[in-house]
C-alpha cells in the first residue's frame, strides 16, 4: 500500500460527489482539498482537488474557491506550488491507499507536470508499459491517450468546454421544470395500479432517462 503524498484535508465528506452542471458536469471529487477563501490566500498542495470524469475516467486538478459555485482548472503556474517532484515515489504516477475505509487508486500530479518530471530522471525509469499493464485490471481506461484529449481542453482558468451533444441533453434535463408545466403523476398510485398505456410511457421515459444518465444511481 502506498501513501499519497496530498494533504488529507478536512472536506473528505465532498468526496464522491458528482457535480451536476456547469463545466465540470459528470466529474465526481474523488480527492478533497481547502476551499480556497480568497484571491489573497496563498494556494499551497493543500488546496488541491482531484475529479474523475465518471465516464471517461479522466483526472483533472482544480482549486475551489468558497465564493464560487464550482472549481477551476489548476493553472500550470502553480504546479510548483502544490507539488513536489522529491514526492513523486510513484513510476506510475498512480497511489494505491486506503483512507476513511475506502480504498482509492488516484494520481499525484497532474499528468503533463508528471511526464516532465519523467522526463529528466534519466535512463533509469522503470518500463511504464509493465505499470499501465498492472493497473489496467484495477483502474480500466485511466491510462492512455484519451485522458490527454479531454486534459488539453483545459489549459486555462476560464477556457470553455466544448459540449457535446450529452451534455446539452443533461442541461436541458436539469433546466426542465416540471411545476408549473408538464405532464403529471400520482405517485401515489403504485406502478400495478396504471393502465397499460400509462405505465408504457412511464418506461420510455425511464429509457430516456437511463439512456442520457447511465451510471444514475438511485
Amino acid at each position: 500500500m502506498s501513501y499519497f503524498p496530498l494533504p488529507v484535508s478536512k472536506n473528505t465528506h465532498v468526496c464522491g460527489l458528482v457535480i451536476r452542471k456547469g463545466k465540470f458536469c459528470s466529474y465526481s471529487i474523488v480527492w478533497a482539498g481547502e476551499f480556497l477563501k480568497g484571491d489573497e490566500e496563498q494556494v499551497t498542495e493543500r488546496h488541491v482537488f482531484i475529479l474523475q470524469h465518471t465516464e471517461e475516467l479522466d483526472f483533472v486538478f482544480c482549486l475551489w474557491k468558497t465564493s464560487e459555485a464550482e472549481p477551476r482548472i489548476l493553472d500550470p503556474s502553480l504546479y510548483y506550488a502544490c507539488f513536489e517532484e522529491k514526492k513523486n515515489l510513484s513510476v506510475s504516477n498512480r497511489y494505491l491507499f486506503k483512507i476513511a475505509d475506502k480504498w482509492l487508486l488516484l494520481p499525484y500530479a497532474p499528468k503533463d507536470l508528471f511526464e516532465k518530471w519523467q522526463a529528466t530522471e534519466g535512463l533509469d525509469n522503470a518500463d511504464l508499459s509493465f505499470f499501465h499493464g498492472l493497473f489496467e485490471t484495477h483502474a480500466p481506461k485511466q491510462f492512455g491517450e484519451r485522458q490527454q484529449t479531454r486534459i488539453a481542453r483545459f489549459c486555462g482558468w476560464y477556457n470553455a468546454v466544448d459540449d457535446s451533444p450529452v451534455d446539452a441533453y443533461r442541461r436541458l434535463f436539469l433546466e426542465t421544470n416540471t411545476i408549473d408545466s408538464g405532464p403529471r403523476m400520482d405517485l401515489s398510485q403504485h406502478p400495478d395500479q396504471l393502465s397499460e398505456q400509462n405505465k408504457k410511457k412511464v418506461r420510455e421515459a425511464f429509457q430516456i432517462v437511463k439512456c442520457v444518465f447511465p451510471q444514475l444511481l438511485l
